[in-house]
Protein backbone atom coordinates (compact mmCIF):
# COMPACT_ATOMS: atom_id res chain seq x y z
CA UNK A 1 0.00 0.00 0.00
CA UNK A 2 1.29 3.44 -1.15
CA UNK A 3 1.86 6.10 1.39
CA UNK A 4 -0.48 8.90 1.04
CA UNK A 5 -0.47 12.28 1.70
CA UNK A 6 -4.24 12.38 2.57
CA UNK A 7 -5.34 10.03 5.01
CA UNK A 8 -8.75 11.73 5.44
CA UNK A 9 -11.19 12.56 3.50
CA UNK A 10 -14.86 14.75 4.19
CA UNK A 11 -17.01 15.99 2.26
CA UNK A 12 -19.50 18.02 1.61
CA UNK A 13 -23.19 17.05 0.95
CA UNK A 14 -25.39 18.39 -1.31
CA UNK A 15 -24.18 18.83 -4.93
CA UNK A 16 -20.64 16.83 -3.69
CA UNK A 17 -22.11 13.38 -2.83
CA UNK A 18 -25.83 14.17 -3.42
CA UNK A 19 -27.74 15.29 -6.13
CA UNK A 20 -30.73 16.74 -3.53
CA UNK A 21 -32.11 19.42 -5.83
CA UNK A 22 -35.27 18.21 -7.07
CA UNK A 23 -36.64 17.22 -3.34
CA UNK A 24 -35.11 20.51 -1.98
CA UNK A 25 -36.78 22.07 -4.82
CA UNK A 26 -40.21 20.02 -3.81
CA UNK A 27 -39.79 20.83 -0.38
CA UNK A 28 -39.77 25.12 -0.92
CA UNK A 29 -42.24 25.36 -3.27
CA UNK A 30 -44.66 23.00 -0.28
CA UNK A 31 -43.04 25.53 1.67
CA UNK A 32 -43.73 28.48 -0.01
CA UNK A 33 -47.08 27.73 -1.75
CA UNK A 34 -48.86 26.57 1.72
CA UNK A 35 -48.57 30.71 2.75
CA UNK A 36 -49.70 31.94 -0.51
CA UNK A 37 -46.03 32.42 -2.32
CA UNK A 38 -45.24 31.82 -5.85
CA UNK A 39 -43.14 28.30 -6.14
CA UNK A 40 -38.81 28.52 -7.45
CA UNK A 41 -37.68 26.30 -10.07
CA UNK A 42 -35.12 24.34 -9.99
CA UNK A 43 -32.69 26.65 -11.49
CA UNK A 44 -33.71 29.40 -9.07
CA UNK A 45 -33.37 27.01 -6.04
CA UNK A 46 -29.79 25.96 -7.24
CA UNK A 47 -28.56 29.80 -7.01
CA UNK A 48 -29.70 29.71 -3.43
CA UNK A 49 -28.69 26.87 -1.87
CA UNK A 50 -25.50 26.70 0.44
CA UNK A 51 -25.80 28.78 3.55
CA UNK A 52 -28.43 26.51 5.16
CA UNK A 53 -32.38 26.35 5.02
CA UNK A 54 -33.13 29.30 6.89
CA UNK A 55 -30.83 31.64 4.03
CA UNK A 56 -32.53 29.46 1.06
CA UNK A 57 -35.79 30.01 2.25
CA UNK A 58 -35.14 33.24 2.84
CA UNK A 59 -34.06 33.69 -0.40
CA UNK A 60 -37.45 32.32 -1.82
CA UNK A 61 -39.48 33.89 -0.04
CA UNK A 62 -40.69 37.50 -1.52
CA UNK A 63 -38.32 40.46 -0.37
CA UNK A 64 -39.23 41.77 3.39
CA UNK A 65 -41.18 39.09 4.61
CA UNK A 66 -41.02 38.67 7.87
CA UNK A 67 -39.09 36.48 10.82
CA UNK A 68 -42.65 34.95 11.92
CA UNK A 69 -43.30 34.20 8.37
CA UNK A 70 -39.71 32.69 7.53
CA UNK A 71 -40.06 30.78 10.46
CA UNK A 72 -43.32 28.98 9.83
CA UNK A 73 -42.22 28.34 5.76
CA UNK A 74 -39.30 27.03 7.96
CA UNK A 75 -41.27 24.80 9.64
CA UNK A 76 -43.58 23.82 6.53
CA UNK A 77 -40.73 22.79 4.92
CA UNK A 78 -39.02 20.82 7.53
CA UNK A 79 -42.06 18.74 7.74
CA UNK A 80 -42.01 18.18 4.09
CA UNK A 81 -38.41 17.05 3.49
CA UNK A 82 -38.37 14.84 6.52
CA UNK A 83 -41.03 13.02 4.67
CA UNK A 84 -39.89 13.61 1.05
CA UNK A 85 -35.86 13.29 1.35
CA UNK A 86 -35.17 10.63 -0.84
CA UNK A 87 -37.56 10.88 -3.26
CA UNK A 88 -35.36 11.83 -6.22
CA UNK A 89 -32.25 12.26 -4.80
CA UNK A 90 -29.47 10.61 -5.97
CA UNK A 91 -25.60 9.80 -5.20
CA UNK A 92 -23.24 11.36 -7.68
CA UNK A 93 -21.54 8.68 -10.15
CA UNK A 94 -18.68 10.61 -9.13
CA UNK A 95 -19.34 10.49 -5.78
CA UNK A 96 -19.48 6.40 -5.68
CA UNK A 97 -16.29 6.01 -7.58
CA UNK A 98 -14.52 8.29 -5.22
CA UNK A 99 -16.00 6.79 -2.36
CA UNK A 100 -14.67 3.28 -3.31
CA UNK A 101 -11.61 3.92 -4.31
CA UNK A 102 -11.05 5.46 -0.84
CA UNK A 103 -12.13 2.63 0.82
CA UNK A 104 -10.00 0.41 -0.93
CA UNK A 105 -7.47 2.27 0.28
CA UNK A 106 -8.29 2.68 3.67
CA UNK A 107 -8.75 5.97 4.00
CA UNK A 108 -11.04 7.46 6.50
CA UNK A 109 -14.38 9.53 5.29
CA UNK A 110 -16.67 12.14 6.65
CA UNK A 111 -18.99 14.44 5.78
CA UNK A 112 -20.09 18.15 6.84
CA UNK A 113 -22.70 19.55 5.65
CA UNK A 114 -24.93 23.20 5.71
CA UNK A 115 -28.19 20.76 6.01
CA UNK A 116 -29.71 20.24 9.33
CA UNK A 117 -28.00 17.63 11.31
CA UNK A 118 -30.77 15.19 11.17
CA UNK A 119 -31.19 15.30 7.73
CA UNK A 120 -27.78 14.36 7.12
CA UNK A 121 -27.78 11.73 9.42
CA UNK A 122 -30.54 10.10 7.42
CA UNK A 123 -29.00 10.54 3.52
CA UNK A 124 -25.72 9.45 4.81
CA UNK A 125 -26.72 6.61 6.71
CA UNK A 126 -28.85 5.66 3.47
CA UNK A 127 -26.45 6.50 0.49
CA UNK A 128 -22.80 6.27 2.08
CA UNK A 129 -23.50 3.94 4.77
CA UNK A 130 -20.99 1.98 4.40
CA UNK A 131 -18.26 4.74 3.68
CA UNK A 132 -18.62 7.34 5.71
CA UNK A 133 -17.67 6.70 9.45
CA UNK A 134 -19.00 10.81 10.65
CA UNK A 135 -21.52 12.97 9.60
CA UNK A 136 -22.21 16.14 10.93
CA UNK A 137 -24.83 19.04 10.25
CA UNK A 138 -26.17 22.15 11.34
CA UNK A 139 -27.75 21.99 14.72
CA UNK A 140 -26.85 22.95 18.47
CA UNK A 141 -23.57 24.89 19.12
CA UNK A 142 -22.48 23.90 15.29
CA UNK A 143 -22.39 27.14 13.42
CA UNK A 144 -23.37 26.71 9.74
CA UNK A 145 -20.07 27.17 7.30
CA UNK A 146 -18.22 29.08 6.06
CA UNK A 147 -17.65 28.74 10.21
CA UNK A 148 -15.63 25.77 10.28
CA UNK A 149 -17.31 23.93 13.59
CA UNK A 150 -18.78 21.01 11.07
CA UNK A 151 -15.35 20.36 9.49
CA UNK A 152 -13.59 20.60 12.72
CA UNK A 153 -15.65 18.02 14.87
CA UNK A 154 -15.46 15.89 11.83
CA UNK A 155 -11.72 15.97 11.45
CA UNK A 156 -11.78 15.70 15.40
CA UNK A 157 -14.04 12.65 15.70
CA UNK A 158 -12.05 11.00 13.15
CA UNK A 159 -8.52 11.90 14.81
CA UNK A 160 -7.36 13.73 11.47
CA UNK A 161 -4.37 15.87 11.37
CA UNK A 162 -4.77 19.21 9.40
CA UNK A 163 -1.58 18.33 7.07
CA UNK A 164 -2.98 15.04 6.25
CA UNK A 165 -7.03 16.41 5.92
CA UNK A 166 -8.56 17.74 2.68
CA UNK A 167 -12.10 18.71 2.06
CA UNK A 168 -13.98 18.10 -0.99
CA UNK A 169 -16.76 20.52 -2.03
CA UNK A 170 -18.72 22.27 -4.78
CA UNK A 171 -19.19 25.72 -3.52
CA UNK A 172 -16.85 29.01 -2.73
CA UNK A 173 -18.72 28.05 0.61
CA UNK A 174 -16.92 24.97 0.53
CA UNK A 175 -13.47 26.68 0.05
CA UNK A 176 -14.22 29.12 2.88
CA UNK A 177 -14.78 26.99 5.10
CA UNK A 178 -11.84 24.27 4.53
CA UNK A 179 -9.17 27.02 5.01
CA UNK A 180 -11.19 28.85 7.69
CA UNK A 181 -10.38 25.36 9.57
CA UNK A 182 -6.72 24.95 8.33
CA UNK A 183 -7.21 22.56 5.68
CA UNK A 184 -7.03 21.99 1.59
CA UNK A 185 -9.83 21.94 -0.60
CA UNK A 186 -10.69 20.27 -3.75
CA UNK A 187 -13.38 22.13 -5.31
CA UNK A 188 -15.90 19.95 -7.55
CA UNK A 189 -17.08 20.97 -10.82
CA UNK A 190 -20.25 18.20 -11.26
CA UNK A 191 -22.36 20.11 -8.73
CA UNK A 192 -24.22 23.60 -8.29
CA UNK A 193 -21.29 25.90 -8.49
CA UNK A 194 -19.45 26.62 -11.83
CA UNK A 195 -15.69 26.57 -12.15
CA UNK A 196 -15.19 29.89 -12.08
CA UNK A 197 -16.87 30.50 -8.65
CA UNK A 198 -14.30 27.87 -7.38
CA UNK A 199 -11.69 29.66 -8.72
CA UNK A 200 -12.42 33.49 -7.69
CA UNK A 201 -12.92 31.24 -4.21
CA UNK A 202 -9.21 30.05 -3.81
CA UNK A 203 -9.77 26.73 -4.03
CA UNK A 204 -6.62 24.94 -3.80
CA UNK A 205 -7.36 22.02 -6.59
CA UNK A 206 -10.23 21.56 -9.02
CA UNK A 207 -11.87 18.18 -10.18
CA UNK A 208 -14.01 18.00 -13.20
CA UNK A 209 -14.38 13.88 -12.72
CA UNK A 210 -13.87 11.64 -9.99
CA UNK A 211 -10.27 10.43 -11.43
CA UNK A 212 -9.27 14.53 -10.80
CA UNK A 213 -10.06 13.82 -7.68
CA UNK A 214 -8.39 10.08 -7.15
CA UNK A 215 -5.21 11.78 -8.99
CA UNK A 216 -5.08 14.88 -6.68
CA UNK A 217 -5.34 12.67 -3.94
CA UNK A 218 -2.82 9.92 -5.30
CA UNK A 219 -5.12 6.99 -5.57
CA UNK A 220 -5.10 4.76 -8.51
CA UNK A 221 -7.63 1.88 -8.94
Amino acid sequence: MKNLKYKTVIFDLDGTLLNTLGDLTAAVNYACTSLGYSESSEQEVVGRIGDGVMMLLKRCLPEGANEETTLLCRKLFGEYYDEHLNVKTQLYDEASAILSALKKHNIKMGTASNKYHSAVKRLITQYCGDYIECAMGEGGEIRRKPHPDSLLAVMNELGAEKESCIYIGDSDTDVFTAHNAGVKCIGVTWGYRSKEVLSIAGADYIANTADDVLKILGVQE
